[in-house]
Order: structure tokens, then C-alpha cells, then sequence
């Protein structure tokens, strides 16, 4: 394996295309990196990538529309709570009476 690291935060991705690289391997976590952003500019220019693609990506950064496209087509998920963000939320403390 020749793996050389690149960061988009670094280099513009048409560095990619310049330097000849066969594939990416994403690690990138949270948005731009696993939320479709990064895919869709790779598979743009026409670069392989590891990984699920644009569309799978997006929704998989939507926890609650990935629960319920798994719902309706049969997958067991576990329970929900669902909650909004309130003018004052401090964090998951504040608001955990509000989700009994």
C-alpha cells in the first residue's frame, strides 16, 4: 500500500487530481468530511473514494431520518426521544427532565 496523507483544510482538492491518486480513504468525521460534501466534490472530479456515497452519507449525518428510513423498511431500532434546541440550552443536563 502507498498511502500519503491530505488534508482539504491544506490543499484544494484539485491537488488530488494533480498528484495522481488512485483513491481516497475518508477519514474525516462530522460535517464536510462524512455528511455527502466531500463525496460529491470527489466523485465531481472524478475521484474514487472508500466509503458510502453522497446520498448515504447525508442522510446517515440525520440521525432522525436515518431511524425512520430503517423503521420503514423493517430494521428493529431501539426507542426515541426526540428534542429541540430551546433559547437557554446549556447542554444535555438542562434540558434532561424535559425527555422523561
Amino acid at each position: 500500500m502507498d498511502a500519503h496523507a491530505f488534508d482539504p483544510r491544506d490543499a484544494a482538492l484539485s491537488e488530488l487530481l494533480a498528484r495522481s491518486f488512485e483513491r481516497v480513504w475518508i477519514a474525516l468525521h462530522g460535517p464536510g468530511g462524512e455528511d455527502g460534501t466531500l463525496q460529491g466534490a470527489l466523485e465531481y472530479l472524478g475521484v474514487p473514494y472508500t466509503g458510502s456515497g453522497v446520498m448515504g452519507s447525508a442522510i446517515g449525518m440525520d440521525k432522525l431520518r436515518t431511524k425512520r428510513l430503517a423503521r420503514a423498511v423493517g430494521v428493529a431500532t431501539a426507542g426515541l426521544r426526540g428534542a429541540q434546541r430551546r433559547a437557554g440550552f446549556r447542554g444535555p443536563r438542562s434540558s434532561a427532565s424535559s425527555c422523561r
